[in-house]
């Protein structure tokens, strides 16, 4: 992908099945137009992910 293209995407949300057994999935949010590596508080990202 285009650098300048990544940086218009506000952020990629990627999620998996989690390995424990004491959650059912973990995820990441990764912003790079904030000019982050990683958001480590994704509480918006989870509110979106909450029906799934």
């Amino acid at each position: 992908m285009c650098s300048s293209l990544w940086l218009l995407i506000r952020g990629v949300i990627v999620t998996s099945q989690s390995d424990s057994s004491e959650y059912d999935s973990v995820s990441r949010f990764f912003p790079p137009a904030q000019g982050l590596d990683e958001d480590h508080v994704t509480g918006s990202a989870h509110c979106c992910l909450g029906p799934y």
